[in-house]
């Protein structure tokens, strides 16, 4: 396959002299930029072995953090779509033939059925431009985020987020923590491992304020401080980076934080996902439960029965 042709390339570069590190930035869509420095590192210090194995660690701690949460999402997607299309099929199927009832009849209807059948008629007879206005909406903002100015809006909005924000966080900050000890265990100098950092964190506000952090370590300060100015991390991560490098055990700590927070990560999620559950059953059950007794109201009122 396309890898087996990207391994051969490499053999090849190897053998003609090339480092192995160069020969992997060569091929940037397949290895990213965090692997190919920490390799550089390993082959200027003599210590690759050790390198491949952090790589190794870092891969799977990072691999394992996002199935986590992809598993820990599936059940809310699946009752939020399945929540969704029952309700498409009440409104565009089952409420049509009450209002035909109704209509035939002609006595003056409740409000509230007047409602729920209006909003019916209009997924009926407005449905597929309200999904196709939908669905531009949603290109529109696709490309809006994927542009500099949109894409900094969305990082920042994202942080502020009720109760998603907190949990992006967290997971910024474990990524970061990670990543950064990986590359200073793999031998590579603070500075150039903030820079790569920069590239790996996904928030741009984050990989902004660790910019700034390699701008002051440059001058010789530590890295608490900064990182605690930009008011973006958490303090606990922050209070334990300090005590790292007041003690000049500054990689160990970042790899404490680092599991503190995927673990952080994983409890948040699961409260996420615990709150979102009976949450999409309530609204599920509110929207029916209003729709059953606007019907019900409606039939009470044709025959004259008290409700």
């Amino acid at each position: 396959g396309d890898f087996s042709k990207v391994v051969r390339s490499l053999v090849e570069a190897v053998r003609a002299g090339k480092s192995l590190a160069i020969s992997m930035g060569e091929h940037p869509d397949v290895f990213p930029k965090i692997y190919v420095n920490m390799i550089r590192a390993g082959e200027a210090g003599g210590i690759l072995e050790g390198v491949l194995r952090y790589l190794t660690d870092y891969m799977e701690s990072t691999l394992a953090l996002k199935e986590d949460i992809k598993s820990a999402l599936i059940y809310p997607v699946i009752l939020a779509g399945a929540a969704g299309l029952s309700l498409i099929v009440l409104f565009v199927f089952v409420i049509p033939k009450f209002a035909a009832i109704f209509r035939d009849n002609g006595n003056a209807l409740p409000w509230i059925t007047k409602v729920v059948i209006g909003f019916s008629q209009f997924l009926g007879e407005y449905g597929w431009i309200t999904l196709l206005v939908i669905c531009a909406a949603v290109i529109g903002a696709f490309f809006y985020i994927k542009g500099a100015e949109g894409r900094s809006e969305w990082d920042r909005l994202s942080l502020r987020a009720w109760l998603v924000g907190d949990l992006l966080r967290k997971f910024e900050t474990a990524r970061f923590s990670r990543t950064l000890a990986a590359l200073l265990k793999g031998g590579v100098p603070l500075l150039e491992a903030l820079g790569t950092v920069q590239g790996v964190v996904g928030n741009r506000l984050l990989a902004r304020a660790i910019s700034q952090v390699q701008a002051r370590v440059r001058e010789g300060k530590g890295m608490a401080r900064p990182l605690s100015e930009s008011g973006l991390f958490p303090p606990l991560a922050l209070n334990m980076i300090a005590v790292g490098e007041e003690t000049g055990k500054l990689e160990g700590m970042l790899t404490e934080v680092a599991n503190y927070y995927d673990q952080e990560v994983k409890r948040s999620t699961k409260r996420l996902t615990a709150l979102l559950e009976p949450a999409l059953i309530l609204a599920m059950g509110l929207i029916i439960g209003i729709v059953v007794i606007s019907m019900l109201l409606a039939i009470f009122s044709i025959n004259d029965l008290p409700f």
